[in-house]
């Protein structure tokens, strides 16, 4: 019997050998860029480098799996949608990011330890979701900061900015929050775009993109739908923040091209504040108008009012205490219901948060942020 990868699945980082592995001697062949890892008993043994190899498994009684990993680099897609409100102008943006990474195996025997044993469907698929969720959080945090301390999009959409938002998610390490054993390499492809979350106005401002070439990169869109999915081929979950669009049905975006309620009570991403009253009194009959000369000459001029009584001075109660970056807390939604969350960072009254059940971020008021303990 001998084992090979499928050349279906070349361009896979970990491909595992679909049939069954016999106790008879088998004949393994190696490419010169992938280790395939054998894994009897479900427990990582033997590493087979590049080349053919004889091998039998130790313990015929039970089953032996094969995992072909490659040693080169890989090229992972990502596609993060993320909505907020900026608390100083109260402007609902959304951004949307993507583009792909390049990523190798530096441990093939700790990668495939962490699912060793696990059916064998949509392995590779499932290393590579983990590894673009990776890097959707850390670029909606990144991309997030830059708006909201500039107050404006500008601040990720001017092509001048790719470089440093580059280098500074370089730094962080786009991929520690990926599976065990994977290492980032560089970024391939990014293109950063951003508009007003489908409230009418329309595209604010968009970008050529970068690739590690120096040439254009992907082409952005002329126009970004009202909708909030823009998961691309290959991205079958959802990514980035909750959408501007539901700002009172409290939905986010999914992957089926249209908004879907919440399971556990959708958060409101950000509502507008009501308009200010208007300090400007219509002029009745006997009143006048503030900016008026002479008011109604017809009428008769109202009385003089007697002087009010002075007003006792009300204290302003305190604004309640900054709460720590990582604490837990509960974030109340509109219908009612309360979720566990984790602060990330505070700015201008706003918090950012981690919703525990989902992995997702959103800024919400401090009003609505409850210490958990």
């Amino acid at each position: 019997m001998v084992i090979v990868r499928d050349a279906s699945a070349e361009d896979q980082l970990v491909y595992a050998w679909p049939f069954p592995i016999g106790p008879e001697s088998i004949e393994v062949t190696c490419s010169a860029d992938e280790v395939v890892v054998m894994a009897p008993a479900w427990v990582v043994t033997d590493r087979l480098g590049p080349g053919h190899h004889r091998w039998r498994t130790p313990d015929p009684t039970r089953p032996t799996n094969a995992y072909f990993v490659l040693t080169g680099p890989v090229e992972a897609p990502f596609d993060m949608i993320t909505s907020f409100v900026v608390p100083s102008t109260q402007v609902p943006i959304r951004i949307r990011a993507q583009g792909s990474l390049l990523v190798r195996c530096m441990d093939p025997a700790m990668l495939v330890a962490q699912f060793v044993g696990l059916p064998f469907d949509n392995i590779n698929d499932g290393v590579m979701r983990s590894v673009g969720l990776s890097v959707e959080k850390l670029l909606s945090r990144v991309l997030v900061r830059r708006v909201l301390t500039a107050g404006t999009a500008v601040a990720v959409t001017d092509p001048g900015m790719l470089p440093s938002i580059i280098d500074e998610a370089t730094a962080y390490n786009p991929t520690a929050g990926a599976v065990n054993g994977v290492m980032f390499v560089r970024f391939n492809q990014l293109v950063v775009q951003a508009d007003d979350g489908g409230m009418g106005g329309g595209m604010w401002n968009a970008q050529q993109g970068w690739n590690e070439s120096g040439n254009p990169g992907m082409q952005p869109q002329t126009q970004m739908p009202d909708n909030a999915s823009f998961t691309g081929a290959g991205q079958p979950y959802p990514t980035g923040g909750f959408a501007p669009q539901p700002y009172a049905t409290g939905a986010f975006s999914g992957d089926s091209g249209s908004s879907q309620p919440y399971a556990t009570g959708g958060f409101a991403v950000g509502s507008q504040p009501p308009a200010a009253p208007s300090n400007v009194i219509s002029a009745e009959k006997g009143v006048v108008a503030s900016g008026e000369i002479g008011g109604n000459k017809r009428s008769t001029p109202a009385a003089t009012p007697a002087p009010a009584a002075p007003v006792p001075s009300i204290e302003e109660p305190l604004p309640p205490p900054v709460l720590a970056v990582g604490a837990q807390v509960l974030v109340s939604s509109e219908d009612g219901l309360l979720h566990s969350s984790t602060i990330r960072q505070h700015a201008n009254g706003y918090y950012e948060v981690e919703v525990d059940a989902t992995g997702q971020t959103i800024w919400v008021p401090a009003g609505q942020v409850i210490p958990a303990g």
